[in-house]
């Protein structure tokens, strides 16, 4: 069934007269665009006739001021305001505004338009059922049931529709207009439910609610806290009231997608809370995808089935860095057997983007559980975890998937970093050595003008890998090779300064080692001038406890007494203590006890 209204011109211009009144010139037209003259219109007790043309000219009282709320009434009787709707208009004292009036006759299907349909239902008390209220909308207007109902199922649909395309919109940007992209298609769906009622019509209305689910959880995953936590928890919400109509007996592939993307929403909170809260959102995230799991099955639905374990091993990894002992080896065991088993016909070869991903998260997984685990079996764990980062660096490249690569890079230094720890020398130099080369490799994308958050954690990470790498050069009595590394990092004018403040405390040191104490108190000036640039909180986040056992168990060193009581300094609680303690220790050369 179609109908048509059209939007004509009842061209109204409002300016300032004398005395600061508005004044409004006008024309009234029906839907159809014919001219509606010898017709009163009044607005805030002024009035005037419209000419053949349907033209009226009125004078607004000099109380009304631009922004001001007024209704336009028209005396005609059995016609219906559809433009503005039912009279009711802003004031403007700008330039000349457009304002289309337009009415319609009562009981035509043109009165139903998008405005006063959303408008109506908006007024509806949820007590009253659809049915009834629209019966009651029909008698008010004078339409029909029949084509009062039809109007809104169709204005329903357009809604249903256009959410569809703002939720894929938003989820093809970033940044804010990604959030306010998936923000509108929210909105949209709820308007949709307004006429897509459980009761009149159960299955349009769980599909919506699904929808409207997965738009707030898309939303919520682009949001901070705690905007993010509210638009999660109904996304959560909107997924349980699908379930009650998408039930595993009635719509069973419909139940399993819903208690997939179910599982989604809670592990989106699991991973925003900590604490008990956050174990238990990821357990019930975790039997959500095991729900699904009993209708996606390898056999019938091999994607489904994929995605839902690579989905289940996430839950159980996140549950398992939140787990303490034998609990955490045995859900982070089970993470990994889920990403396997997704790996299964997430190949390579057929689908490349979703194998990488999953090997970097099964990479992710492997290395938190060497992490909790001790000799051999962490060393063989993380070997694995390198593996699975560099096999998903073979898709994600620095051209293709930038983003994904920095991240993969990142997770690759991390590991590396790992086994250079558990290591001797010259693996443990070749691995931090990696390590690094890993980092600075992920800041060429992840840079501090783009992704501060993430420029400052792998900031962080790289300069631990710098300290560790010359940490084990200083124990090992490779000295030479320390300060020529540290030499060259300090020149680097990419790398910040709390990491070069460590940086400088090793290469003292190994300026001491080499007799080369001349070139001290220049190295001292540097750091002091170096740590007065930071916060009163500033602390060094890495132990020299290492390298003071190398120094205090050395039989060669000189100056041993000088350069523990430093070494002891720069682990002072804050800027100023270690401040105090090294200025101390920056007397003339000849004044450095041996």
């Amino acid at each position: 069934m179609k109908w048509l209204w059209t939007s004509l011109a009842v061209v109204v211009f409002s300016t300032f007269a004398t005395a600061q009144q508005i004044k409004i010139n006008g024309r009234l037209v029906t839907d159809s665009g014919e001219p509606v003259g010898n017709t009163t219109v009044r607005v805030e007790g002024e009035s005037a006739h419209t000419d053949s043309n349907g033209r009226f000219n009125l004078l607004m009282p000099s109380k009304l001021r631009e922004g001001a709320r007024v209704t336009i009434v028209v005396e005609k009787k059995n016609w219906v305001i559809n433009q503005p709707l039912d009279g009711e208009w802003n004031l403007t004292a700008t330039d000349p505004q457009t304002l289309d009036v337009i009415i319609t006759p009562w009981g035509a299907k043109a009165l139903w338009t998008p405005a006063r349909i959303e408008k109506e239902l908006k007024l509806k008390s949820e007590a009253i059922e659809l049915d009834v209220y629209i019966e009651e909308l029909a008698r008010k207007y004078g339409s029909t049931q029949q084509v009062t109902k039809e109007a809104c199922e169709k204005w329903a649909a357009t809604q249903n529709n256009n959410a569809n395309a703002l939720k894929d919109q938003g989820r093809s940007v970033d940044g804010p207009e990604a959030v306010r992209l998936l923000g509108d298609a929210v909105s949209a769906y709820r308007l949709a439910l307004l006429v897509f009622t459980r009761e009149s019509m159960p299955l349009e209305w769980a599909t919506t609610q699904h929808n409207l689910g997965f738009a707030l959880q898309e939303q919520g995953a682009r949001s901070k806290a705690p905007e993010a936590t509210r638009l999660l928890a109904e996304a959560v919400a909107a997924y349980r009231l699908a379930l009650t109509i998408r039930t595993r007996e009635q719509l069973p592939r419909q139940w399993a997608t819903t208690q997939n993307d179910l599982g989604n929403a809670l592990q989106g909170q699991g991973t925003r809370v900590d604490g008990a809260e956050a174990v238990r959102l990821l357990s019930e995230a975790a039997d959500a995808y095991g729900q699904a799991l009993l209708f996606f099955t390898r056999e019938y639905a091999p994607l489904d089935w994929s995605m839902t374990q690579h989905n289940l091993g996430s839950a159980l990894h996140e549950r398992g860095t939140r787990t303490d002992g034998p609990d955490a080896l045995r859900l982070l065991g089970e993470a990994i057997a889920a990403y396997r088993q997704a790996l299964i016909v997430r190949t390579r070869e057929q689908l490349p983007a979703l194998w990488a991903v999953t090997q970097n998260n099964l990479g992710n997984a492997l290395q938190a559980q060497a992490t909790r685990t001790k000799d051999s079996q962490a060393t063989h764990l993380l070997d694995e975890a390198v593996t699975a980062y560099r096999q998903a660096l073979l898709v994600f490249t620095r051209e293709q998937r930038p983003q994904m690569w920095a991240m993969t890079k990142h997770n690759l230094g991390s590991a590396l970093q790992e086994q250079g720890a558990r290591s001797q020398e010259p693996d443990g130099k070749r691995l931090f050595g990696e390590a690094v080369s890993a980092y600075n490799e992920a800041l060429l994308v992840w840079t501090r003008e783009q992704r501060p958050q993430l420029w400052a954690m792998a900031q962080n990470n790289l300069a631990r890998a710098y300290f560790n790498l010359n940490e084990m050069l200083f124990k090992t009595g490779s000295f030479d090779e320390s300060e020529r590394e540290i030499s060259s990092v300090l020149s680097d004018v990419r790398v910040g300064t709390r990491i070069k403040i460590p940086l400088l405390a090793i290469e003292i040191a190994s300026l001491i080692a080499l007799k080369r104490s001349a070139e001290v108190p220049a190295r001292m000036k540097n750091l002091i001038d170096l740590m007065e640039t930071q916060p009163p909180d500033f602390k060094v986040q890495w132990s020299f406890k290492g390298v003071e056992r190398f120094v205090g168990q050395s039989q060669q060193l000189e100056k041993k007494d000088w350069l523990l009581r430093f070494l002891g300094a720069m682990e002072g609680e804050n800027r100023d203590a270690i401040l105090k303690e090294v200025k101390i220790l920056n007397p003339p050369l000849t004044q450095i006890p041996e």
